[in-house]
């Protein structure tokens, strides 16, 4: 069909080689997960909590992508604390 997508991702997804998401180390990294047939490219973020914590997170994408738009973070999030 040609369609693009990006999602939000479980943290405990594995690749086919049986390596965590939050353990991939690049940004945009391609991967295979396990059970879906093509590849993904994975990135990762840090969402703010109340209290000033923080939550890892990943969102998966059919096609790379930039995580910047117009040149600020495309989801208004900051990467840095």
């Amino acid at each position: 069909m040609g369609l693009e997508a990006v999602v939000g991702m479980r943290r405990d997804r594995r690749t086919r080689e049986g390596q965590g998401l939050l353990k991939l180390r690049r940004q945009g990294s391609k991967v295979y997960l396990r059970g879906l047939a093509f590849a993904v490219w994975v990135s990762g973020y840090r969402y703010p909590l109340p209290k000033g914590k923080w939550e890892r997170r990943c969102v998966v994408a059919t096609s790379p992508a930039s995580g910047r738009a117009g040149g600020g973070s495309a989801s208004g999030i900051s990467a840095r604390p």
